[in-house]
């Protein structure tokens, strides 16, 4: 009985593992002006006004593998000109590679939690 307790008990633990993501550590940094522009650019740019979106709690922080993470709120208007109000965003580059964007009310809570694992100093990243 405890051989068949333990192989259910590894076999759940191994299928926590998600061979296609890894763990990276990240820390708070100031960004340069430019690189918030480039940033809040990438977000905006989904929009149907990028010159109309507003931002709040904007902050970038560093992962170990040397990536950036952009995260805070965004508040754009939408196809007739209302604004759907603040929703959160994610944004990951890689150099000049954009890695991930996620902005929309559908995408708020996985951009809600990628934000919330950078901000505790770990978070799980696809490596490609």
């Amino acid at each position: 009985m405890k051989r068949v307790v333990l192989m259910v008990g590894v076999w759940t633990l191994a299928g926590c593992a998600n061979p296609n993501t890894m763990q990276v550590t990240t820390k708070s940094v100031t960004p340069e002006p430019r690189e918030v522009f480039y940033a809040k650019n990438i977000v905006a740019g989904k929009t149907a006004n990028p010159n109309a979106a507003k931002f709040d709690d904007f902050r970038t922080l560093e992962l170990s593998n040397g990536d950036r993470v952009y995260c805070g709120q965004m508040n754009a208007m939408d196809e007739v000109g209302g604004f759907v109000g603040y929703q959160p965003f994610y944004v990951r580059r890689s150099g000049s590679d954009v890695k991930s964007v996620h902005y929309t009310e559908k995408s708020a809570s996985f951009a809600t939690k990628k934000c919330a694992e950078a901000d505790s100093g770990t978070i799980m990243i696809s490596p490609s």
